[in-house]
Parts: structure tokens; sequence; C-alpha cells
């Protein structure tokens, strides 16, 4: 019932965007165990380490929320506009439909489905359209609307993910990009006076531009390479996993299919150890370990 919900979000939009919840594809990206020397969880599933990120708790985050109401008591005029531009990347499934429509998503009106923060379908259906220029920038990125799901490797085997979810697995590098995480992690608001008239622009969030501006940018190491880090060796060589197993729960793989690399571990571990504790998911303690090394 709520993959048919959510999948009804796209009726009647223009655009067709139907997003799929991440509990479908935990069906064949959750059982994957972590290959012999590797330093990684031992599960490494998708959907397990993304469950436990700030990534899909976007939606839900209390501190999040608060503050968002603040904003919105401090200039009421323009209660709307900044809720409606909050919830663009905290809450993308359920936003990004009404979007397409010209109508506003009020905080008050987040359901389960936009609670499910920033999940699966909306980093893999984002096009590499306009990927890296300003109007991509405050959640502005496109979701496609052929039902495509983009991942790093080429020829990849379509029919069970067709066959059980309707999407199409096809090779899209720009799930790789930078750029693609600066769409939501590149913020720009403009600054409102206190009858919500338009003042001038603040730069609110910059990872995206400050990574632009950085050593990181001219090694090629990106905001995957630290947040999605690939499964590598001791030696530092990276090392090849399934990307996913047969529905049946017993973790068996595709017989057309094989180990792939770059095996992205979906940790998107950043600095929130303080909430993730207090929502109780023990990512925390791997967010802090990840802060001592940062």
């Amino acid at each position: 019932m709520r993959r048919l919900l959510v999948l009804l979000l796209g009726v009647n939009v223009p655009a067709q965007v139907a997003f799929t919840p991440a509990e479908t594809c935990s069906q064949c990206h959750a059982n994957i165990p972590s290959p012999k020397g590797v330093k990684a969880p031992a599960v490494v599933g998708q959907f397990p380490l993304w469950a436990g990120s700030m990534m899909a708790h976007a939606g839900k985050d209390p501190y999040w929320k608060a503050k968002v109401r603040f904003e919105g008591e401090t200039t009421p005029s323009a209660r709307a506009v900044i809720e409606d531009k909050c919830l663009r990347c905290h809450a993308p499934m359920q936003q990004y439909p009404l979007r397409e429509k010209g109508e506003l998503l009020r905080l008050a009106e987040l359901n389960e489905i936009g609670a499910e923060g920033v999940s699966c379908t909306v980093c893999h259906k984002i096009s590499a359209e306009r990927l890296g220029e300003r109007s991509s920038f405050t959640g502005g990125f496109v979701i496609n609307t052929e039902r495509a799901i983009y991942g790093p490797h080429a020829q990849p085997f379509g029919m069970p993910m067709m066959h059980h979810t309707g999407n199409i697995p096809r090779e899209g590098k720009q799930i790789l990009e930078a750029s693609l995480c600066g769409t939501c992690h590149t913020v720009i608001t403009p600054t409102l006076d206190a009858a919500g008239r338009k003042v001038g622009e603040f730069v609110e969030q910059a990872p995206y531009l400050e990574w632009l501006a950085s050593d990181f940018r001219k090694s090629n190491v990106t905001c995957q390479s630290c947040h999605v880090p690939p499964l590598r060796n001791a030696s530092g060589a990276e090392v090849a996993q399934y990307i996913a197993h047969t529905p049946h729960g017993d973790g068996s793989v595709f017989g057309p299919t094989s180990p792939r690399k770059p095996f992205g571990q979906h940790l998107f571990l950043g600095g929130n150890a303080q909430m993730l504790r207090l929502m109780g998911v023990e990512t925390a303690s791997r967010t802090e370990e990840f802060l001592r090394g940062a």
C-alpha cells in the first residue's frame, strides 16, 4: 500500500515522477556481507547503512524541524516559502512532485513519504542536467522522467529491478560526481526584511563551493570518496562485491551478475553524531570515529 501511495504522487504530474520507498529497495540491497580483508561493517548492504544515516532521518530530525518553525515565526509573511524551500532537500519524495505542479509543501503536511528523507531513488534518479550550475543549487536537482536508476557501473543486469520496482538501472557517472551532492549541499537563500521583501542573498551552506576551492578537487577526491567510500583492502586497492542479491532474503545472488567495483559504502557519515545519538541510531559511534580522523 505504501509503495502505491508513493507511485500515485506521480499521477497527473506533467513530469510523471515516481519514487520508490527504500523498503522496496531493501529486498535486494540489504544482505550483502563485507569481503574478507576489508575494514568495513560486517554487512555493507546499501539499505542498512543508509538507514542509519542522517540522510534517512533528514525528514525526521527534530532540531531541523524546530529551526524551520523558528524561521517561519521570524518572518511569518514568508513562512510558506521558507518551509517549502527546506523541504526540497529534507523531504524530496513528497516535495518534488508538488514542485513540478507549482505547489508548495508545508511542514505541517509532512507525511510518511516525506519523512523517509533523502531516500534511494532520490539520489539515484537525479539526471546530469544542470549539475554544477547555480540553478542546480538549493535543491534544484532534476529527477529523470524515464524511471531510470543511475549507478556507476556499465551494462547493469536490469531484469530484477525492472520486474520488482518498474525502475530501469542505467549507467550514470554523475552519481560519482561532487556536483550531484552540491545540489542540496549548496544552499543560497534570500535575505528578507520584516515584511518579507527580498533585500539580498545569503550563502547559508557551502560545502560544495568550499570543495571547489579546495585541494581535494585538484586530487579528484570527491564528496563520495569520503562519505560513500569504496570498499578497499589493507593496501588501499578497491575491492569488488556483488551490489545486489535475490529478494529471497538468503543472500544468494543473481546468476548473470558478478562482483563490481567501486562498491560504495552508503554510510553518509558527517558531523551530526549528537542527533544520531539522540535518535538512538547506532551509527553515532561510527560518525564520532569518522570525525576523529577528519
